[in-house]
């Protein structure tokens, strides 16, 4: 249950391109999000929170892009404690 005065809505998102899946068909991608926002937000308000977040994810800006020593890190699977290594050996 979300906190007094707030609610739970999903948003669910398709990707704008056609990818290759798993199973090897194309087909759009879909992402569902469950977010928890204030009870009087209309939904057209999480909606514009979170297309802003994924035009960040989905265009790159380099404003907001990992910092290269980052991408390296996740590149050759240095994930933190999910892997055993990252900036400390686990």
């Amino acid at each position: 249950m979300p906190a007094e005065g707030f609610a739970h809505q999903l948003l669910i998102r398709r990707s704008t391109d056609k990818k290759q899946l798993a199973s090897g068909r194309l087909d759009y991608e879909y992402a569902y999000f469950l977010i928890r926002a204030p009870a009087a937000d209309p939904v057209t308000e999480a909606i514009v929170r979170a297309g802003v977040c994924w035009k960040i994810e989905e265009y790159k800006e380099p404003l907001y892009a990992a910092p290269p020593l980052l991408q390296r890190m996740v590149d050759a699977g240095r994930l933190g404690r999910k892997s055993g290594s990252g900036f400390y050996t686990y």
